[in-house]
């Protein structure tokens, strides 16, 4: 769970175009 954390804060830092598939993991 915590990787999911990580995952999205690099991708916070990098472009917000993989947010939309991260909300799906969360």
């Amino acid at each position: 769970m915590y990787i999911c954390v990580q995952c999205a804060i690099q991708t916070k830092k990098k472009k917000k175009k993989k947010k939309k598939k991260k909300n799906i993991f969360f």
